[in-house]
């Protein structure tokens, strides 16, 4: 019991579960407009970590932002939405952790856990893979060149495609 206990006290503390007392555990859900402010955070979060990533981003950091891309176009040839997304992170988890502030990783591993469920719907928002995975291209080009601009906007602009059309979504449609 002790371990199951502190196991679902950590899935509470990222969001991932809501526990009530007497009644148990229960797999946190998002309601439109709640992953709507995700993205809004999330898209903030990134920018600020592509402000920081950029000028400073080792060669080990832009290898496993390639590594990403890579997996991505893999998983896209596959059909395998699941795997797209466990590469999409791992992108932007390289970004995130080039940023060398710790705080920012932290909040932002928060943030997208607490998203990870929703991965299906993201990639009907996204579109297609094939343009997402232009997108990211199109971040590490800015990146690699230092561009730390370009590369902030690209980040900002990858974001926001779900939201918008997150925005046009009814309740009952998301």
């Amino acid at each position: 019991r002790g371990p199951i206990r502190e196991a679902l006290g950590v899935l509470a503390a990222e969001g991932l579960v809501t526990i009530t007392p007497r009644r148990g555990a229960v797999v946190t859900t998002l309601t439109k407009e709640e992953f709507l402010e995700a993205y809004q955070v999330r898209e903030v979060l990134e920018a600020l970590g592509a402000r920081l990533a950029v000028p400073v981003i080792s060669a080990e950091g832009l290898g496993a932002m390639t590594e990403a891309i890579g997996r991505m176009q893999a998983a896209d040839e596959r059909h395998d939405v699941d795997l797209f997304f466990d590469a999409n992170t791992d992108f932007h988890s390289a970004l995130m952790d080039a940023s060398g502030n710790r705080k920012l990783v932290e909040v932002h591993h928060r943030l997208v856990s607490q998203m990870g469920p929703y991965r299906r719907p993201s990639a009907r928002l996204r579109g297609n893979l094939e343009r997402s995975i232009a997108e990211h291209q199109a971040i590490l080009d800015a990146v690699r060149a230092r561009d730390v601009e370009r590369a902030t906007a690209l980040v900002v602009e990858h974001v926001r495609v779900p939201q918008r059309r997150l925005e046009t979504l009814t309740e009952q449609e998301f």
